[in-house]
């Protein structure tokens, strides 16, 4: 069985979204945790434009922290998730991005906290 650090790097990301899936991390950014595991495993999630395509834009940060997420999706489908009350307030973004957006879920209320 060959240790994990020569994995190739496709094969590491895959593993990395199957980890975020089954955890039900995509949009928490609880899957972010491996980051910290080496550099290897950060440049890994850093260049998986996939994991940074799930944005969920029910959250009190930045726009910094929206379009840096936008940033490293690449040119990744995007799945975004927002309520009703936010539309609004996200309407340009969403817009500039309507090319690439897959999935656009916009709902009363979510809770994707709270797990």
């Amino acid at each position: 069985m060959a240790p994990i650090c020569v994995l190739p790097n496709e094969l590491m990301a895959r593993i990395l979204t199957i980890y975020a899936l089954e955890t039900d991390a995509l949009f928490n950014f609880k899957w972010a945790k491996v980051m910290y595991v080496c550099r290897h495993w950060y440049e890994l999630a850093l260049a998986a434009q996939s994991l940074w395509s799930f944005i969920y834009l029910v959250w009190h940060g930045s726009y910094d922290r929206l379009f840096k997420q936008l940033e490293r999706s690449g040119v990744a489908p995007l799945t975004i998730n927002l309520t009703l009350s936010e539309f609004a307030q996200y309407t340009d973004i969403i817009l500039d991005e309507c090319e690439r957006i897959s999935h656009l879920d916009v709902g009363e209320r979510h809770n994707m906290f709270t797990s």
